[in-house]
């Protein structure tokens, strides 16, 4: 009714045809506007949702890309490494507790047996972080996503928090050499030594760089000397 009553009436004069209400009008074309605003709006709307998801499949696609299951493999099982010698070498900070397990029951005793093992626990802790420390300068110097060494990080921490690292069965090979030696010391140094320079040559080694890299095994003999 409102939008018919100011219609031209084609059978009057040009002079004297209704002209319409202002209120009306601009009532009509707000109405209109705003109708028109609603559209753009949830036009851009939907672009925007568009554009974001988009954007993040190919964040997620170029996130995917840079994890490099190489480094995590080579850094992780050099992690383990670091892990038990530091263990073994933190079971020298009180080597002379094996002299004394023959008075156990001891208050005393009993006491500093507590702390070697929070001290051996806190060990274990510092080669994670140390072989995190390790693998992310590595990856800063060869221009690896530095997300390679927080991964190595986590799972390295995980499976050495849940005994998930398979020591148990490991242990009877790589605790082996110490076996030369008589003495407490020379059998968790030996032992710890030998494990952290494994490991550290598993973080330097040029081979571990070619093989983070991808290179192909026929590339890396030609590269090796006769």
């Amino acid at each position: 009714m409102c939008s018919t009553a100011w219609r031209r009436n084609p059978s009057l004069p040009r002079h004297i045809q209704p002209h319409p209400s202002p209120r009306r009008e601009f009532g009509v074309s707000v109405l209109f506007h705003g109708y028109g605003l609603r559209k753009r709006t949830d036009g851009r709307a939907v672009n925007y949702y568009i554009y974001f998801i988009k954007t993040l499949n190919m964040t997620l696609s170029q996130f995917v890309s840079k994890l490099n299951w190489r480094l995590m493999l080579v850094h992780l099982i050099a992690c383990w490494f670091f892990i038990y010698a530091s263990m073994e070498l933190a079971a020298l900070y009180d080597i002379n507790i094996f002299k004394e397990l023959k008075d156990i029951r001891s208050n005393a005793v009993q006491r500093r047996i507590f702390y070697d093992a929070i001290w051996v626990s806190l060990g274990e802790d510092a080669g994670v972080l140390t072989a995190f420390i390790i693998s992310l300068v590595l990856s800063i110097k060869h221009r690896w996503y530095w997300l390679n060494s927080v991964i190595v990080l986590l799972v390295g921490f995980f499976l050495n928090r849940f005994d998930l690292f398979g020591w148990q069965f490991l242990k009877h090979i790589f605790l082996k050499p110490g076996l030369v030696f008589k003495s407490y010391i020379g059998y968790y140094l030996t032992n710890g030594l030998i494990m952290l320079t494994i490991g550290l040559l598993l973080f330097f080694l040029k081979w571990s760089v070619r093989f983070i890299n991808g290179e192909r095994l026929s590339a890396l003999s030609k590269s090796v000397p006769a």
